[in-house]
């Protein structure tokens, strides 16, 4: 192991591009250097002490503004004098904070910042830690005892999993969220900062979006490239607009959500075409062909007329779904797309068989608490064809991150 460690660190040290396949093979490498230095019982009293207290501890933290004090090493007694904080108690919290790695001890009551507390600075990166502690941490300490309760089957109904245990309700958990706007907006505020310095499927070495997307496009003051579609504040179309700004004039963005969810987009991000739309109904901006299921799929495909998008994006939205509304949300968008024109793009984990990132895996048993999943490629395809579609490819940067599958209409076998 260390000499994978040190020939793969050599290598990404004379990469001048670092990319990111070196990284995560120096990342794995090191992560199983760690595993045979320390010691079992070690590792057990970090995941059942030391984690849940170092939670507890950044929050308090968080909600003192603590970390921005923290720019050059700061005595306990001027952090207590400007946050009105206990000294004592502010003492105990920061011990912990750096003795897990959130801080650096520099003295004695001491402290000085480290990167990880200068990314908690940012609001949409403190989000994350706030909203873990508010949904995903109860929730989860409710599986086990769910599980149990049920015989170790995957939750049925979106009313009766985890997630009703732990917030006390009986409604599924985006009836609760609508009824929770400061957590909307914190959780939004989450995915943006979740999603900030990471790959995207708009990079140019990702995913070929002048070539497949804007290339072949109609142009015209009704001509739309990309609707997101459950696209909260707009962070991908602004993404997109400043990547491609020289490419798309002349074609509208549009993004569609919820009311609450459009309101505080438009402010925002005032230039956003936006549109009040829930995706289990009609598309609004659809073509012609309005069939029900079951359906003639070579008539369907033959009589769709060229009124809808170039582009539906659903960039996080699915894997919030069982595959029963999965599917009704696809077939929504199916009728409204041009045949040999529109595209589908879903931005999701596409979860390996072996081998799986910890990002998908711990993402999976949260979304096990909703009563939903993240989902591998033979869940995506066979979702995607009851549908009535077809995946005209993936795209994958590596196993940590999101993939990108693009979905057309399913061709006609004549």
């Amino acid at each position: 192991l260390l000499d994978l460690v040190a020939s793969t660190g050599t290598s990404y040290l004379v990469d001048p591009d670092h990319t990111v396949r070196l990284r995560t093979q120096l990342l794995t490498h090191l992560q199983s250097l760690q595993s045979c230095l320390i010691d079992p019982e070690s590792t057990l009293l970090w995941l059942s002490w030391a984690e849940p207290a170092r939670r507890a501890a950044l929050v308090a933290a968080l909600d003192l503004d603590v970390f921005p004090a923290l720019a050059s090493s700061t005595h306990v007694s001027e952090l207590a004098a400007s946050t009105g904080a206990a000294s004592e108690l502010l003492t105990r919290l920061l011990r912990h904070l750096a003795a897990t790695g959130v801080i650096r001890e520099t003295a004695t009551d001491t402290y000085a910042a480290t990167p990880l507390s200068r990314l908690l600075c940012d609001e949409r990166h403190a989000a994350a830690v706030r909203y873990s502690i508010v949904l995903p941490t109860p929730m989860l300490a409710h599986l086990p005892k769910f599980l149990h309760e049920t015989g170790y089957k995957d939750p049925q109904k979106l009313q009766q999993t985890p997630f009703q245990d732990a917030m006390e309700t009986k409604k599924s958990p985006w009836e609760w969220a609508r009824t929770q706007p400061d957590l909307a907006g914190v959780f939004a505020l989450h995915m943006s900062g979740y999603h900030a310095g990471q790959t995207c499927w708009m990079d140019p070495d990702f995913y070929p979006v002048k070539e497949r997307l804007i290339n072949g496009c109609l142009q015209g003051e009704h001509e739309i490239l990309v609707v997101d579609v459950g696209g909260g504040l707009g962070h991908d179309l602004e993404e997109f607009k400043r990547k491609y700004i020289n490419d798309i004039e002349g074609r509208r963005l549009v993004l569609q959500d919820l009311k609450v969810m459009v309101r505080a987009a438009k402010a925002l991000r005032p230039w956003i075409e936006c549109q009040s739309h829930d995706f289990f109904k009609e598309q609004p901006l659809e073509g012609k062909c309005k069939m029900s299921v079951p359906i003639d799929v070579v008539k369907v495909y033959l009589s769709h007329q060229p009124a809808g998008a170039r582009t539906y994006l659903l960039h996080s939205v699915l894997h919030d779904w069982r595959d029963q509304e999965v599917i009704q949300i696809l077939q929504k968008l199916r009728l409204a797309m041009r045949a040999g024109y529109s595209k589908i793009l879903i931005y999701e984990h596409v979860v390996p068989e072996r081998g799986a990132s910890w990002r998908a895996t711990a993402l999976d048993l949260i979304m096990m608490g909703t009563g939903s999943l993240e989902r591998t490629e033979e869940q995506w395809n066979r979702l995607i064809k009851a549908s009535g579609l077809q995946v005209a490819g993936t795209w994958t940067r590596d196993q940590s991150s999101e993939s990108l599958i693009e979905v057309v209409l399913e061709r006609p076998k004549l």
